[in-house]
């Protein structure tokens, strides 16, 4: 089923399960020991040689990172405007 995309859905309107398409976003080596230097400095983000040494046996993106760039694209497709009318912290998709 199509959600009709002309006005705000607010994530009570999703069922769970439920999916929507986004924007993409490439994760680099670069970008993860970057992020990771700022926001999440362990061994498994910074260093190959210690990530592979790791139980992840390479380097892994911090789960922080996942997270930002989730929120990244989820907003990108017009997901998370406050919704005005249920105080600040409530969220809706759509345009």
């Amino acid at each position: 089923m199509t959600k009709d995309r002309s006005k705000p859905l607010y994530l009570e309107d999703f069922a769970t399960g439920e999916t929507f398409r986004s924007g993409s976003f490439t994760v680099t080596p670069e970008l993860v020991k970057e992020f990771a230097s700022f926001y999440d400095p362990q061994p498994m983000h910074l260093d190959e040689a210690a990530a592979r040494a790791s139980l992840f046996g390479e380097l892994v993106g911090s789960g922080w990172q996942t997270l930002a760039i989730t929120m990244r694209l989820m907003v990108g497709v017009g997901c998370w405007a406050p919704r005005r009318s249920s105080g600040p912290n409530s969220a809706t998709c759509g345009s």
